[in-house]
Formats: C-alpha cells, sequence, structure tokens
C-alpha cells in the first residue's frame, strides 16, 4: 500500500491477494420433493488479486468528497455432490460519498454505492447499486441534534442473482429493505457533542 498525501486530500493505494479455503457459498439443489433448496455450505476454494483505491478532498471549506474503488478479478473452485465447478471474472465496487456543511451548523450527506456482477459457483450475482441521504441541525448551542435520514433514496437495493445447473435455471430477485426514513432527536447531558457525526447511520438503518 502507499499513502499520498497533499493540502486538501489523500490517496491510499493498495495492491492485494488473497486466498481462502473452505469458502462458505450459497448453494442450490433440487430436493426429491421437487422445492429448490438454498444452503450455505464451505465448498469452496476462492483466489482473488485485486487493486483498491480510497481517497477524500475537500472542493471548498463546505463541501467534502469521499471514494473508494476496488478492482479484483476473483477464482472460484470446488465441488458439489459430484458436480465440479471452476468460475472466475473480472468485478469491482465503488462507494462515494459528499459531505455539504452550511452556515446554521447544517450538514448533509449523500452516498452511493454500486457493486458490479460478480461470480457463484452455480451463477452469478447481478448488479446492485442504492443511494443514501441524510441532514442534521445542532441545536440549543450544541446541546442537541436533529437527524433526518433516508435510506434507498431511489428504492434500488435490491439483490438479484442468477443460477444455471443442469437440473436448475432460476433468476432470483431480493429486496432487504425498502426505502425507508428515520428522524431522530439527541439531547446531550453535560457531554461535549462529537466533532464528526455519520449522519447516515445515526439511528441505525444498517444490515
Amino acid at each position: 500500500g502507499m499513502l499520498t498525501s497533499w493540502n486538501k486530500g489523500t490517496l491510499l493505494t493498495s495492491v492485494y491477494h488473497r486466498r481462502t479455503k473452505n469458502k462458505f457459498e450459497r448453494i442450490s439443489y433440487l430436493g426429491e420433493d421437487g422445492i429448490i433448496y438454498i444452503q450455505s455450505m464451505n465448498v469452496a476454494a476462492a483466489r482473488a488479486y485485486g487493486l483498491e483505491l480510497n481517497g477524500n478532498y475537500s472542493l471548498s471549506g463546505w463541501l467534502r468528497l469521499t471514494s473508494g474503488f476496488n478492482f479484483f478479478k476473483e477464482e472460484i473452485t470446488g465441488s458439489y455432490n459430484g458436480q465440479e465447478f471452476n468460475t472466475s471474472n473480472f468485478s469491482w465496487t465503488n462507494r462515494t460519498s459528499a459531505n455539504i456543511t452550511l452556515p446554521g451548523k447544517w450538514r448533509f450527506q449523500l452516498s452511493g454505492n454500486y457493486e458490479a456482477p460478480r461470480v457463484m459457483p452455480q451463477g452469478k450475482q447481478l448488479s446492485q447499486y442504492f443511494m443514501d441521504f441524510g441532514a442534521s441541525k445542532d441545536l440549543f448551542k450544541n446541546k442537541a441534534t436533529l437527524g433526518f435520514n433516508l435510506t434507498d433514496l431511489f428504492n434500488s437495493r435490491i439483490w438479484r442473482s442468477t443460477i444455471h445447473t443442469e437440473e436448475i435455471q432460476t433468476q432470483t430477485s431480493f429486496q432487504w429493505r425498502q426505502r425507508s426514513f428515520r428522524l431522530v432527536f439527541t439531547y446531550r447531558f453535560n457531554q461535549q457533542p462529537r466533532e464528526t457525526e455519520n449522519i447516515i447511520d445515526n439511528g441505525g438503518g444498517g444490515d
């Protein structure tokens, strides 16, 4: 890894090689009752080569950008129930956020996430993307904070996959949680407020 810094930002560049034995993977199989079952099993070995770029940059005193990219090639090998699998592909992910600070102690954050398609032992996990929004304002001489969080701004956070075996041909879509919002009021008794807060995660809403 190498860290580069300048007056308005930093850039961390890293390369990696990762090997995993007995890796847990989602395996689909057709039961004797005709029902398709999905179960996590440690039936695979995986190898990944990648490049990570993580940086932040202050465009001005009120706007700060943070972004992280992960580019990688992944290879998955193994066997289940007499069937061998050997798959590989190139994929990448990104998380980018913009933090805005305005007069009157208003803070805003807009973050976006993207995951490109990637292989699984029996098929492929398709792309996934979503955005979150948050806002907060300090009140009562910084003794209180009012925060608003909107998760999955466009209601697009859907897990999708395809499975292709000799017995199974499926395409699956699943949404953990639809778009939601939360309003949080925090009051601090005899406590100094933190200088920075993650206003997206304030009040929960993560996986």
